[in-house]
């Protein structure tokens, strides 16, 4: 699978693609699928009740990931679990001050 986010981080155009590999093990009788998605729950939900998450209600991708050392915690956890990223992270330098110029 394929990830690929778009944003801004100051006045810089950044790309993040991330490709996820897990590979599949039939004994287990969990499809790769399956198991990228139930232990990425399992990871959130001890996150949760170890108070690693802030604020209240429904709080967004966007607001966890900037806490940088919870998502190094968050991929460090995917890692145990067999499930690993490649992160290819494309920067354009002063791309927002070059848009708004016209």
């Amino acid at each position: 699978m394929r990830i690929i986010t778009k944003g801004y981080k100051g006045d810089d155009a950044v790309q993040h693609t991330w490709e996820i590999a897990q590979v599949e093990k039939p004994e287990s009788g969990y499809t790769s699928m399956a198991w990228c998605t139930a232990s990425t729950c399992g990871i959130f939900a001890r996150a949760m009740c170890e108070g690693r998450i802030k604020g209240c209600g429904m709080v967004s991708a966007e607001k966890l990931a900037a806490d940088d050392d919870f998502y190094n915690w968050v991929m460090a956890e995917q890692d145990k679990r067999g499930v690993h990223y490649k992160q290819k992270i494309d920067i354009k330098k002063d791309a927002k001050k070059k848009w708004n110029r016209g």
